[in-house]
């Protein structure tokens, strides 16, 4: 029997699936935005071995839901204890839905329950599939990591990245530009670049610091997300 947790609000519901290791957020609008089977996980390394696991929900850790106060004002809360596959780190997520705000809040809780030093590399809180470009334009690739949809319809992709601080542009590219790079390199990036952002070449991917939103602009409709 498949177990499902749910937390509705009047702009959409969260619904986490323990037993696939994987929560959604579907809009109540529709057509909507909507993300299905989301992952997270989490890299680090391990004296000279680095680790990426994805991480899951036991059915045996119990789940906590309960309706607090926020700056949001009220909210749904979920918390639960997730598992990598390594033994060395205890996780633990916590998910938030005000009650009458179009947001959704979470956060990933890690202590190294081991005697060894670990250096953590990378959070994923929002694990998904790739759009593949083609001479055509675009397919969207089967992915069991997850899906994002705009709406029903497809219509002109772009995507928002915002620059790390003033030296950096921020700007709107579409689906199959390159994400701007200044010719300048290495005797500006220091002041350019965070260290720990992606800084992609190939045509159809981007990077974006602090915050960045995907949408369509043909059906109006997009996704903001970042990191508080």
């Amino acid at each position: 029997m498949t177990q499902t947790i749910s937390l509705p609000n009047s702009y959409y519901e969260f619904t986490l699936q323990p037993q696939r290791g994987a929560w959604s957020l579907i809009s109540r609008a529709h057509p909507g935005p909507e993300l299905k089977n989301v992952r997270m996980g989490v890299q680090y390394d391990s004296g000279h071995s680095r680790q990426q696991d994805l991480l899951t929900f036991p059915g045996l850790n119990p789940i906590d839901t309960k309706t607090i106060e926020t700056r949001h004002g009220v909210a749904r809360q979920l918390s639960t204890q997730v598992e990598p596959a390594s033994p060395l780190l205890d996780c633990r997520v916590v998910f938030q839905i005000p009650e009458s705000v179009p947001l959704l809040l979470w956060k990933l809780i890690v202590v190294n329950r081991s005697q060894q030093i670990l250096r953590l590399r990378k959070f994923e809180m929002l694990r998904l599939g790739f759009v593949t470009l083609d001479q055509k334009g675009y397919r969207i690739q089967r992915s069991p990591t997850g899906t994002l949809r705009l709406h029903e319809k497809v219509g002109e992709l772009a995507f928002y990245a915002n620059g790390w601080q003033s030296w950096n542009a921020s700007g709107v590219y579409g689906y199959a530009e390159h994400m701007r790079h200044s010719r300048l390199g290495p005797l500006t990036r220091p002041m350019r670049v965070n260290p720990g952002t992606p800084q992609p070449r190939g045509r159809g991917h981007f990077a974006s610091d602090l915050f960045g939103v995907i949408g369509d602009r043909t059906m109006r409709s997009g996704v903001l997300a970042g990191f508080l």
